[in-house]
């Protein structure tokens, strides 16, 4: 049996970027299928008349629709979602809800209230009902009196077979399970749904194929390609989380982003060796194929302490932007084995930039160490693992100014000293009384990169 669904368009939607605009997309979920539209380039009133299908195998499972805002430099933003329960579209008469505006639903303590509005059509259509209505009542999902296939009528529309349908059919041990696990993480506080690709959200690197031009090419050759492909767009905002980090230096912004980013520097070692890490395994810089970003992954292995054991950490770093002058570099870290990782992502971004020129004459390099947690599904624990990380960074932003400090010859500038204060308080933990040993807990791990 397969539930036919058109996303034909939206209206209202609230915009999400500084241009006052949203670049909006749907995606579609049934079970583990997936599907998602086109993005549409800044529209508050998009229209994609896009068509999917699914295969239905339990009844008991809900289409969930959500649309996202498209960012260039970080994770799609959440606009709203809604679900609608398959068994509703299959108790009517002709198996159709027909074509219905439906209101987008924000998350829990959204500051965006309305979302807007989606327009689908939804309904059921079969090449053989009697067999697929035989199948539901041999899994145990509808009754033999229930099976009645008189009223049921094709659609008024068009389906196209979507790519990827399961294959596998579910055992009624397999159904019972994910039942009771729906059951007891619907609210998702403490579990999230199981992890894939970018469709649930969960920021991955898409793999790279490394060619023979690209392995052989060294960082100087790979910052030119860079330079000559950059649009002359701006350099990516802070992070919201905080400023780790904003200091002058007396050296050229290319030579600082060589010190801090080239494969042949001995900065990713030093700061290893400082923070008690080991097994660092650093990747070439690849330009990924369907971006065309360049992309290294790090992986190494945090000390032990004296609340949790060793743990892996894995490190994306992406390239946002490089022009010869000014480099930006975004860095996504991931500990799997951690507590609630699946939940979060610690980002870093270092940006580099020319800074005033030196009354010497020399020049100088003005760079910024910023942050953010990014919580990928709700948890309970969201304060307490924030305060952890905050902490986290804290340790490790001192870490990094001090290895700075011996590597380079900082500029003392006034300005850059208010800002520096400023800075630091912002990163100041409160106390948390009964949270305490439960934050020291979490900064041991939530934040081990900042290189």
């Amino acid at each position: 049996m397969k539930l036919l669904v058109r996303v034909i368009e939206a209206k209202n939607m609230p915009a999400m970027d500084p241009n006052g605009s949203i670049d909006p997309y749907v995606k579609l979920k049934v079970g583990h299928q997936r599907f998602k539209t086109k993005v549409v380039k800044k529209c508050l009133n998009p229209s994609w008349c896009d068509e999917f299908s699914f295969k239905v195998e339990d009844l008991k499972e809900q289409l969930v629709v959500s649309v996202l805002n498209e960012d260039k430099y970080f994770n799609d933003d959440f606009v709203g979602s809604v679900e609608i329960p398959i068994s509703s579209v299959f108790d009517k008469v002709d198996k159709s809800l027909g074509t219905v505006w439906y209101p987008l639903q924000p998350k829990k303590k959204s500051k965006i209230k309305d979302c807007g509005e989606i327009l689908l059509t939804i309904c059921f259509s079969q090449n053989s009902p009697q067999s697929d209505l035989q199948s539901l009542v041999e899994n145990g999902t509808v009754s033999p009196a229930g099976s009645s296939t008189d009223s049921i009528v094709s659609p008024p529309m068009k389906s196209e077979e979507a790519i990827g349908l399961i294959k596998e059919e579910k055992s009624n041990k397999e159904k019972l399970s994910s039942l009771i696990s729906h059951i007891f993480n619907r609210n998702n506080e403490l579990l999230p749904p199981p992890a894939t690709n970018k469709i649930t959200e969960v920021p991955e690197v898409p793999q790279t194929v490394e060619t023979e031009e690209q392995s052989s090419s060294n960082f100087e050759e790979l910052m030119k390609k860079l330079e000559e492909k950059d649009e002359g767009n701006e350099m990516p905002a802070n992070l919201r989380g905080g400023i780790m980090l904003d200091q002058m230096y007396a050296i050229s912004p290319s030579e600082l982003n060589s010190f801090l980013f080239s494969s042949e520097s001995n900065y990713l070692k030093q700061m290893a060796k400082i923070q008690g890490s080991t097994d660092l395994q650093v990747g070439s810089w690849k330009f990924d194929t369907e971006s065309g970003n360049l992309k290294r992954v790090l992986t190494y292995v945090k000390a032990p302490s004296r609340l949790i054991k060793s743990i892996k950490a894995i490190e994306d770093q992406t390239y946002l932007k490089a022009n010869g002058k000014c480099f930006s570099v975004l860095a996504s870290v991931n500990t799997p084995e951690a507590p609630y990782a699946s939940n979060y992502r610690v980002e870093i971004l270092t940006s580099i930039s020319p800074g005033p020129e030196l009354p010497s004459g020399d020049v100088c390099s003005h760079l910024v160490f910023s942050w953010r947690m990014n919580f990928l599904h709700n948890t309970m624990m969201k304060g307490m693992i924030e305060g952890g990380a905050r902490q986290g960074v804290k340790e490790s932003f001192e870490q990094v100014a001090s290895l700075l400090s011996e590597k380079l010859k900082a500029v003392d500038v006034k300005e850059v000293g208010s800002e520096k204060e400023q800075a630091l308080a912002s990163l100041h933990v409160e106390k948390q009384s009964d949270w305490k040993l439960a934050v020291q807990y979490f900064a041991n791990f939530t934040v081990i990169s900042t290189y």
